[in-house]
């Protein structure tokens, strides 16, 4: 929707820019929820990656953290979180201030 709307702005002799989208991609398999988006290892030199294992393989998460905002995720059974992440990182959400949270697992603080 976005590349169309681009596209027929600029055909109508205005100019718009496409800035691309950060489609999410899920997974489910066996019961095993999966979710990919945005970067999936860090960018630079001030990129963080925030994880959170559970040791088994049916839970885990992972933040790609560069500049102090989230860009990119991928979840592991954490179908609670499908909608909450990806608009995050669509967002770029500031998350200097939030990371002791998902750090410690409580990754609810994403959902603004």
């Amino acid at each position: 929707m976005e590349q169309a709307h681009a596209a027929v702005v600029n055909l109508l002799g205005s100019e718009c820019r496409y800035a691309g989208a950060t489609p999410p991609t899920r997974l489910k398999v066996a019961g095993i929820d999966l979710l990919s988006v945005g970067d999936i290892e860090p960018r630079g030199q001030d990129g963080r990656v925030v994880r959170v294992d559970s040791g088994d393989g049916r839970q885990y998460q992972k933040l790609i953290v560069s500049k102090g905002r989230i860009r990119g995720a991928i979840l592991i059974g954490h179908e609670e979180l499908a909608d909450s992440v990806p608009a995050a990182v669509e967002a770029q959400l500031e998350v200097r201030h939030l990371l002791p949270s998902p750090e410690h697992g409580d990754w609810s603080v994403l959902a603004a």
